[in-house]
C-alpha cells in the first residue's frame, strides 16, 4: 500500500458535522427514536437484530461503520462509529491511525470543548462526559472509533473494564 492508497477515513468537515449533530440532537434513546436520528445522520440500515443494528456511514468506510447496541429495558446503550479501520491491511503506515486520532481529537475538542478525561497509552482514549451521555474517542490497534454512550451504560462498561484488569 502506498501513501496514496491509505484506507478510507472520515474527513474533518464530515466529522465536525457528525459531532455537531450528536451534540445538538435530543432523542429518546430507544429503537424508534434512533431510526429518525439515523436518517438525520445519513446512516443507511444494513442489518437489525434484537440486540444490535448495523449501518453504513455517509463517510468513506470499510463495511458496517456504525453499530447500535440495544437493551430490552433501557433502550440504546451506545452508538459506535468507526472513523477508520486498518484491520487486515498490513501495509498501512503506523502513523496513519495516530494522525487520524489526533485529527479527530482536535475536531471534537473544537466542538465539545476541553475533554473531561484522557487515558494515554498504547490505545489512547479521550472523553467528553455530559449530563446524561458520554462521547468517547478511542485509538485501537486497528481502528479509530467514536462512541456515543448513555452514562449509566458507560459506568457499567468502565466497572467491567476495571475488573478485567485486576
Amino acid at each position: 500500500m502506498t501513501m496514496t492508497e491509505l484506507p478510507p477515513a472520515v474527513d474533518r468537515p464530515t466529522l465536525e458535522t457528525l459531532v455537531r449533530t450528536i451534540r445538538d440532537t435530543e432523542w429518546s434513546w430507544d429503537r424508534a427514536g434512533f431510526q429518525g436520528l439515523a436518517a438525520r445522520l445519513g446512516l443507511t440500515p444494513l442489518r437489525d437484530s434484537e440486540t444490535s443494528g448495523f449501518y453504513a456511514a455517509p463517510w468513506p468506510s470499510r463495511g458496517r461503520a456504525v453499530r447500535v447496541a440495544y437493551h430490552p429495558e433501557r433502550g440504546i446503550n451506545h452508538v459506535t462509529m468507526t472513523l477508520t479501520d486498518v484491520d487486515g491491511l498490513p501495509d498501512v503506515p503506523p502513523e496513519f491511525l495516530v494522525d487520524e486520532f489526533a485529527m479527530a481529537t482536535r475536531a471534537l475538542t473544537t466542538i465539545l470543548g476541553e475533554p473531561t478525561g484522557r487515558a494515554p497509552g498504547a490505545e489512547p482514549e479521550v472523553r467528553w462526559r455530559g449530563e446524561s451521555r458520554t462521547v468517547r474517542l478511542n485509538r485501537m490497534d486497528v481502528a479509530v472509533v467514536l462512541t456515543w454512550a448513555d452514562n449509566a451504560w458507560q459506568e457499567i462498561a468502565d466497572f467491567s473494564d476495571r475488573k478485567d484488569r485486576q
